[in-house]
């Protein structure tokens, strides 16, 4: 959505189709009270293979619908993990849970490199999803601000975040 991008893009022959907007935030003061759901459950995984296995079955269930969806297989969560480790990234799996069953999963963290690279110190909010029959009911708000106090915990100042406009779940509402 930055016009001069745009208009360079378009010059060698892009069109657009979707737009994403790219977001931040200051960590300063979180927000609560914001509609998010008082009765969930949100619980941080290790990065192993069991939570791979939950967190892909939970991508490919929330994310069906999203444009452009594609299967996403357990081993490319797992080789995330990996390289994450190998490059010492920091990664956080958010669990939330109704009743003790998932609904909704939040994928964070940060690379030391980047901050670095950026003289700030960012962390970022990856992936969130909320199961279809679960949305509307302030879970992704829950996980939202749950994955910001996290990334506030070992020092981080800002938050990123990126939302696709159009959507099929209803991120940019959220």
């Amino acid at each position: 959505d930055n016009p001069v991008n745009t208009a360079f893009a378009s010059s060698l022959g892009f069109r657009c189709i979707r737009v994403f907007h790219s977001m931040s935030r200051d960590l300063h003061s979180i927000p609560h009270g914001a509609g998010e759901n008082r009765t969930v459950t949100i619980d941080e995984l290790p990065t192993d293979d069991s939570t791979a296995e939950l967190e892909t079955k939970l991508f490919n269930e929330a994310f069906k619908e999203h444009f452009d969806y594609h299967y996403s297989p357990v081993e490319d969560a797992r080789h995330m993990y990996r390289v994450a480790h190998e490059r010492n990234e920091w990664l956080f799996i958010l669990l939330a849970r109704l009743d003790n069953e998932p609904t909704g999963f939040l994928l964070g963290g940060s690379d030391p490199a980047e901050r670095e690279r950026r003289g700030r110190s960012t962390g970022g909010l990856y992936v969130l999803g909320v199961l279809k029959p679960f949305r509307n009911q302030g879970i992704a708000k829950s996980l939202l601000i749950s994955g910001l106090e996290r990334l506030k915990a070992p020092g981080m100042t800002e938050a990123e975040l990126g939302v696709d406009t159009q959507n099929a779940t209803g991120a940019l509402h959220l």
